[in-house]
């Protein structure tokens, strides 16, 4: 995806330039080049870390980061609240200033016990 971007080629520091990647969004505007991903396997179930990369147009830097153990609250019954992995594909990205927002397609069937309604 990036090759296919108008961004030069990223510095060898950057992981998994030649890793076929899956469920990315990416955010290109005239200040940067973001994208977040998941490296793909063959079972097509998403594993952490989710990968995001980023270009500075203005410095010309590549940075990169992997998120790992994200996490989401959720409730288990009465008076009983768990914790669950928060993965899925990831379905916007958006900067504001120096802060980044993910949406990712969370689905309650991967992991989430409990009971709702009852």
């Amino acid at each position: 995806m990036i090759k296919q971007s108008n961004v030069p080629s990223p510095e060898a520091s950057i992981p998994n330039l030649n890793s076929s990647i899956t469920s990315y969004e990416k955010l290109d505007n005239d200040r940067e080049f973001v994208i977040a991903y998941y490296l793909a396997n063959q079972s097509n179930v998403f594993r952490f870390p989710l990968f995001v990369t980023r270009f500075d147009k203005q410095t010309r830097v590549w940075s990169n980061v992997a998120l790992t153990d994200l996490k989401l609250k959720g409730f288990g019954g009465p008076g009983q609240e768990v914790q669950t992995d928060c993965i899925g594909s990831v379905t916007q990205l958006q900067s504001n200033r120096r802060k980044y927002y993910m949406s990712l397609a969370y689905v309650a069937i991967c992991g989430l016990p409990g009971h709702f309604g009852s």
